[in-house]
Parts: C-alpha cells; sequence; structure tokens
C-alpha cells in the first residue's frame, strides 16, 4: 500500500513487485517473462476503461 501524489491510499498486486514469493509461474517461466498473461489483461482493460472514460468527459 502506497499513498498517491493526491493523498490517496493504493494498492498495487505484489506480483508486480520484487516482494512476492516465487510461484510456479515464474519457476517455469525461469525469469524470460516478467509479466502473467492474466496480469497482461488486467492492465489492458484497465487503460481500455482510462481511454473509454477519458472519451466521455471530453465528449460534447
Amino acid at each position: 500500500m502506497y499513498y498517491d501524489a493526491q493523498g490517496q491510499l493504493r494498492s498495487m498486486l505484489t506480483s508486480w513487485t520484487n516482494l512476492h514469493e516465487l510461484d510456479s509461474f515464474m519457476s517455469a517461466s525461469g525469469g524470460r517473462s516478467w509479466f502473467r498473461v492474466d496480469d497482461l489483461l488486467r492492465l489492458s482493460a484497465l487503460i481500455s476503461q482510462m481511454r473509454a472514460d477519458q472519451d466521455d468527459e471530453s465528449a460534447p
């Protein structure tokens, strides 16, 4: 957990940091992949939602 620039408490998946324990994905990938497919899909969905929200705000 951390505070963002606006002072809001935020969190981040430990799998996105070096604080998580090695799991079967990390062991199998042997360090060749930094991101899991499901994490990338969630990130893609988040970016798409942010873009849609931004488009809604700029619509007349």
